[in-house]
């Protein structure tokens, strides 16, 4: 059985893929996902990033958010989606059960 893959979130940041943030904030969605299996992907139009203010903000490209808009789960945490390893798990159970 395979191990399960760790990934992290990274924490606040005003770079993302050579993207400036119109301010330190902490990537989400999409850009998060980007960010923690260091995927080689275009980019899309518009990457969402939380802030640690509580205003919205919409520029260059980034669609900034309040805090009460992030996840439950504090930042640098391992990642819940596992996504890869688990379809992968299923599949070796389904072929031993056949």
């Amino acid at each position: 059985m395979a191990s399960a893959q760790k990934n992290l979130f990274s924490g606040p940041v005003s770079v993302f893929q050579e993207r400036r943030l119109p301010e330190t904030a902490t990537p989400a969605g999409y850009s998060a996902l980007i960010d923690a299996y260091g995927l080689d992907v275009p980019l899309p139009r518009s990457l969402s990033a939380i802030s640690a203010h509580h205003h919205m903000l919409e520029r260059n490209c980034w669609r900034i958010m309040t805090p009460r808009h992030a996840s439950s789960a504090p930042s640098n945490t391992t990642c819940p989606l596992k996504l890869a390893s688990s379809a992968a798990t299923m599949s070796s159970a389904a072929a031993s059960k056949a």
